[in-house]
């Protein structure tokens, strides 16, 4: 029974007090009782000649004080029998007002315990830091986290600079390899930042797969799924190309950020300094630092606009930044790097802009805080095996 009913139930049990409660009524309320142990419980102890003519007693403060209180009685029981009704006059007030009283603090109790329970548990939803599955052109399968630093693994991964990683390990030394691609996985709640053998670094956001080779020679080439933050090693005689579905990237030297999760509608390039070219098999356009191409996935058709680079970049550097976006938005966002799955069991408030800038790897418990001081939503979750379920209600 919701803390919302507590007027309901509060009607019922006085109804049946003064025996004027129907058939459907005493159903209802039998319902409630036999839905917690807790609820019979109070119900025994309301109910009780003991309880009721001790607080009663100390309930009547004048007969102004209950004529005042049963006027507002009898709006609910106008129409039930006038007889029992007359007899249980002197004390109905006074018993409205016991019954208020002490389904109120049951409730107000149960309230605030499923508050903290709730507060408690989005605390432990995090991000869940650096990690990635790299797929090595062997097949061999490597997981890699930010902390290791064994030798034998940075060994197989020699084209990878890790961020502590001695520098003699940070050039590839299978020089004579080209054709060799190797596979980077971010999995949900995961995010990895790699050196290439050129000294380009990329950072992928969750969910994301990066295919590159094992060493560049005559050309740079990757291709990406997924978000990632490029920082090219300016090389005007080898490009390097970002192939996405349907577009290439093509730059010489420069930071730009992608946006091109396979699951989404459209593909966002963002660049930050230098220059990048956008093709497609139907344009060509050459984006200036501080602009955005959006390609529409269904149409292949381009759109560009002058943004401030930093809203969408400042996931790299641990941010979630968002201004005046839609909550479905924010909240296809937050399902990959937080360890959750959104429902929406109100949908009127998918389309409610918000705006934020917290740092990612606090819990998701401030998210729901800041959201919830809105008024517009209300969350709630459920739990199964491998990840939460935020409700949106």
């Amino acid at each position: 029974m919701e803390y919302s009913d507590l007027s309901k139930i509060k009607r019922l049990i006085f109804l049946h007090i003064t025996d004027n409660i129907s058939n459907d009524e005493l159903n209802e309320l039998n319902e409630w009782r036999n839905l917690d142990s807790a609820n019979e419980e109070l119900f025994v102890k309301v109910t009780s000649q003991h309880f009721l003519r001790k607080n009663i007693k100390r309930a009547i403060r004048s007969k102004e004080f209950v004529e005042l209180e049963w006027e507002k009685i009898k709006i609910r029981t106008i129409k039930q029998s006038r007889r029992r009704i007359l007899l249980f006059t002197r004390y109905a007030a006074a018993l409205l007002l016991i019954l208020t009283t002490a389904l109120g603090i049951r409730f107000f109790i149960e309230k605030n315990e499923a508050k903290v329970q709730k507060e408690e548990y989005l605390s432990t939803i995090t991000h869940q830091g650096t990690k990635a599955i790299l797929t090595l052109s062997s097949g061999e399968v490597v997981e890699l986290k930010q902390e290791v630093t064994d030798a034998e693994i940075l060994e197989k991964c020699n084209f990878l600079a890790f961020d502590d990683a001695p520098d003699h390990y940070k050039s590839a030394k299978n020089s004579s390899v080209e054709e060799e691609m190797n596979k980077l996985i971010t999995e949900k709640a995961h995010d990895y930042k790699l050196t290439l053998s050129d000294g380009s670094t990329i950072t992928l956001n969750a969910e994301s797969e990066l295919i590159f080779p094992v060493v560049f020679k005559n050309r740079r080439e990757v291709f990406l799924k997924g978000q990632a933050f490029f920082e090219i090693t300016k090389d005007e005689s080898r490009p390097f190309i970002v192939n996405l579905d349907g577009a290439k990237i093509i730059v010489t030297g420069t930071s730009f950020c992608v946006t091109a999760y396979e699951d989404e509608n459209k593909k966002i390039i963002t660049l930050v300094e230098g220059a990048v070219n956008i093709s497609t098999d139907k344009f060509s356009y050459d984006l200036n630092p501080n602009q955005q191409a959006i390609i529409d996935n269904e149409i292949n058709k381009l759109c560009i606009k002058d943004v401030d680079s930093k809203l969408f970049t400042s996931w790299k550097d641990g941010r979630i930044v968002f201004d005046n976006e839609s909550l479905e938005e924010i909240m296809r966002y937050l399902k990959r790097i937080y360890p959750v799955e959104i429902i929406f069991k109100n949908r009127e408030v998918m389309e409610i802009p918000f705006s934020m800038n917290i740092n990612k790897h606090n819990s998701f418990l401030e998210i729901v805080t800041l959201l919830e001081k809105s008024n517009y939503v209300q969350f709630d979750y459920q739990t199964n095996e491998h990840y939460s379920t935020i409700i949106i209600k």
